[in-house]
């Protein structure tokens, strides 16, 4: 049941104008008949034409004789009116009030260009090609997209269509959710929304409200009357019949006013929650976004030459499925046109093959490729498989007994290979090709042919052939020193071991005739800059991830890579400009897991989804965030103060008492992300926590400058109770990788402690030659297993220490894959 209510519009002195659009259905080019009505006599009015927040036009019209109490006058309509225009009309009285009234007319037919949109399918029979015709004004531009039918059926918006058009359009007036539609929708979805706009009649019920409500602002000293507010509804709005409502909640579910006008003022109808619905309301195959069969083969755009036409042959992908094809063209003389209607285009061919093989094998394997063959006719064809001849490759024949395959009988053919095959009518057959490849290294293409009477196809798949065995990350680097004077090297010497065991260690360094290898020669400190961009972890130490700590790696290497560059003077802006673009994407994924919502954990980072907050892992990300804050590339990257404050405002509310910060999980203490965070010696009451509270440390000294307040005094606190703490366990720490970060962050923090933890960490250096390490042993020498955290240990030692040269002299040779 339906129901209408209608409120009198509020005049003290019972006088009242109005204004109406006689016309239905109005164009472009026409003109709009208006009605003008008083209830009482007057000699003249004024009228303003709007249409999307601007003024138009303006006029006065006078009454034929002081008796009339209506008149009616005409506008035309042009192309800045549509796809519609308000009538804005007062009047003041001798006395000083002002009357006036509005009314919204829709502009239908506003598409002029009468371009016509033809697929000529009769070129090609066999559907691997289409033509797409159009005939209109010359110089007209034109854009055509297409749609798949699983697609097109949600109706999520995406698509070009009347309503959508429509809809933007009218987004532009200022009072758009006060203009009077019908829309209609399909349940199946095969049919685009139709939206229809209605004449609007002015829906205020003063002049007061006429006036904001077509979003004009007035400056007079007339009388502009409105409903008086009620002495109850202070700070809120009043209802016309009884109550009060607040403005902020006044587009909720629930009604404060009986007459349920004020409550629903200005609100829009939301359509979000059913484009949601619509786009998830289907399981998504991969297929969806035709990420690899072409989906955007209808996506083109051109101009219309002079002769009045454009043709455009469009290359159709092997899909058997129905398409939606729609246009639209924007005319130098007649402007914005959609072309209508929505024309469907089936690609389904007679015949139809497809090929799949694996795209890389190892050297010494054989290849099956899957052959698909599909006849969409209603008959029965036959149909020839033709392998091709290659020198890369040979044909796979199995030996057959009684028409059983005999896998003892295998031999290999070379040349050209038919095979003959039957298939039923509207059916599919699988057909799989067995073929070796010839080659040791590299990459061989097969070429497969479905010949049939009707049709044939030919396809064809890449291989790449990879040597046995896995790759080792493991290498051998040399230093070639360059201080002195420039030198020709004629030949290099590559420095390999000359046996690939290590004693007492079941590890190789390499296996004794690896098939390939590669060399990097790169100058100075840092290693190769932007390989790839981004660089990532898959490029320097060929392993992939998607946890938050993976993450922050390719951040941190990105941005070293970036300071690397401008210290250097050698960061170009193109370079840059195409760093600093991954490098948002790059923290985007970082911020995916930072908490925000969570009271108890707000300011914490997650390596998964669903695993609990991390203290290493939030660390450093501070630390990470703070080396990329630089004050030149801040209008291309920047690290929001809150996120800093957040971060370092939980770290804050997580420190122990006694200075320490541990992780707030028991796995994270028993399995912590970073190995190096586990303490070698434990006290009585717990872990010890000495690693994982230098790391903390760095990070609050990095980020105090940039904190305000009185977080920055808090800040402050807790990295004195931890370094007080650190200085307080200097002694007990023996692991030379606890030692090289306590002498670290004692020396950033200008501790009093820092030159006891220069001796500590001296005492434990290791002098081979000129080569100085600082390890606890000689195991470096022998043990892969243990260079990485020594490497680790040793650069520390560079960012504290004076043995620059020495230091450098035994980092180079010992560095991990490209850092």
């Amino acid at each position: 049941m339906t129901q209408a209510r209608a409120h009198a519009y509020f005049s003290p002195t019972s006088r009242y104008i109005s204004v109406v659009c006689t016309k239905t259905t109005i164009a472009v080019g026409e003109y709009a008949i208006l009605q003008f009505t008083s209830s009482f006599y007057l000699q003249d009015f004024y009228y303003i034409v709007m249409s999307k927040g601007l003024i138009l036009h303006h006029g006065t019209e006078r009454l034929s004789n002081p008796w009339s109490v209506s008149r009616t006058f005409s506008i035309p309509v042009s192309s800045d009116m549509a796809p519609g225009f308000r009538v804005l009309i007062y009047h003041v009285t001798l006395k000083g009030e002002i009357l006036s009234d509005t009314t919204f007319v829709p502009v239908h037919k506003f598409s002029r260009h009468n371009i016509r949109f033809n697929l000529n399918e009769v070129k090609d029979r066999l559907k691997d090609s289409v033509e797409a015709g159009f005939l209109g004004d010359a110089g007209s531009y034109i854009g055509l997209s297409v749609h798949r039918s699983m697609r097109y059926f949600l109706q999520a918006g995406d698509e070009l269509s009347v309503a959508g058009v429509l809809r933007s359009f009218y987004s532009l007036e200022p009072s758009s959710s006060k203009i009077a539609r019908v829309l209609s929708r399909d349940r199946t979805g095969m049919i685009p929304d139709q939206i229809r706009y209605l004449q609007t009649l002015n829906p205020a019920l003063d002049s007061v409200k006429t006036f904001v409500q077509s979003n004009v602002l007035v400056f007079t000293n007339g009388k502009i009357t409105g409903l008086a507010q009620k002495e109850e509804c202070v700070s809120r709005e009043s209802c016309q019949s009884e109550n009060c409502f607040s403005f902020v909640n006044h587009c909720g579910e629930i009604m404060n006013c009986g007459d349920q006008i004020h409550d629903n003022y200005e609100c829009e109808l939301s359509e979000r929650e059913l484009i949601e619905y619509r786009i998830n309301r289907t399981n998504l195959i991969i297929d969806f976004y035709d990420p690899t069969t072409d989906g955007d083969w209808a996506w083109v755009s051109g101009n219309i030459g002079p002769h009045g036409n454009k043709y455009m042959t469009l290359s159709v992908p092997k899909v058997t499925d129905s398409w939606y094809l729609t246009a639209f063209t924007v005319s130098p003389y007649h402007g914005f046109s959609l072309i209508e209607p929505v024309i469907q285009y089936d690609s389904t061919r007679p015949f139809l093959m497809t090929m799949d093989a694996p795209s890389v094998i190892r050297r010494g394997e054989q290849v099956g490729i899957q052959t698909i063959l599909a006849n969409n006719t209603p008959k029965d064809i036959f149909a020839t498989v033709v392998l091709h001849s290659s020198t890369d490759y040979v044909f796979v024949k199995l030996g057959t007994t009684d028409g059983n395959v005999d896998e003892g009988k295998i031999l290999l053919l070379g040349g050209e290979h038919h095979h003959f095959v039957w298939i039923p009518a509207g059916g599919q057959l699988e057909v799989r090709i067995a073929v070796k490849p010839i080659i040791e290294q590299g990459s061989f293409e097969v070429k497969i042919s479905g010949i049939t009477q009707i049709r044939s196809d030919t396809g064809s798949v890449e291989i790449n052939v990879i040597p046995e065995g896995a790759q080792i990350g493991k290498h051998t680097s040399l230093v070639v020193d360059l201080k002195n004077r420039a030198t020709v090297l004629k030949f290099l010497n590559i420095w390999v071991e000359e046996s690939p065991l290590n004693p007492r260690d079941p590890m190789r360094k390499y296996i004794y005739g690896s098939p390939t290898a590669h060399v990097t020669l790169y100058g100075d400190v840092f290693g190769p800059i932007f390989p790839s961009i981004p660089v990532t972890m898959n490029d320097l130490i060929g392993k992939q991830g998607q946890g938050t700590a993976d993450r922050l790696f390719d951040l941190s290497v990105n941005i070293w890579s970036l300071h690397y560059l401008r210290l250097t003077n050698q960061l170009n802006k193109s370079v840059a400009r195409q760093v600093f673009v991954q490098l948002n994407k790059i923290f985007a994924h970082v911020m995916r897991r930072f908490e925000v919502n969570d009271t108890t954990n707000s300011g914490s980072f997650r390596m998964w989804d669903n695993s609990q907050p991390n203290i290493w892992l939030s660390a450093w990300a501070l630390q990470v965030f703070m080396h990329g804050t630089f004050q030149d590339w801040e209008n291309y990257f920047i690290v929001e103060n809150k996120i800093l404050s957040g971060v370092t405002s939980w770290l804050i509310r997580n420190q122990n008492l006694d200075g320490t910060f541990g992780e707030l999980s028991d796995s994270y203490q028993r399995h912590p992300l970073n190995k190096k965070m586990q303490d070698k010696v434990t006290n009585t009451n717990g872990p010890f926590n000495v690693t994982l509270t230098a790391h903390v440390t760095i990070g609050l000294h990095l980020v105090i400058p940039h904190l305000d307040g009185k977080l920055k005094l808090e800040a402050n606190l807790a990295k004195y109770r931890a370094i007080m703490y650190l200085e307080k366990h200097l002694n007990e720490v023996n692991d030379p990788y606890e030692v090289a970060l306590l002498t670290y962050v004692l020396t950033l923090v200008d501790s009093s402690e820092k030159d006891a933890a220069f001796n500590r960490l001296y005492s434990r250096r290791i002098e081979d030659g000129r080569y100085v390490a600082t390890c606890s042993s000689n195991s470096y020498r022998y043990n892969y297993r243990y260079r990485l955290t020594y490497l680790l240990v040793t650069t520390m030692a560079l960012m504290t220490f004076s043995w620059f040269s020495l230091l450098v002299s035994w980092t180079y040779p010992n560095q991990w894959n490209n850092l």
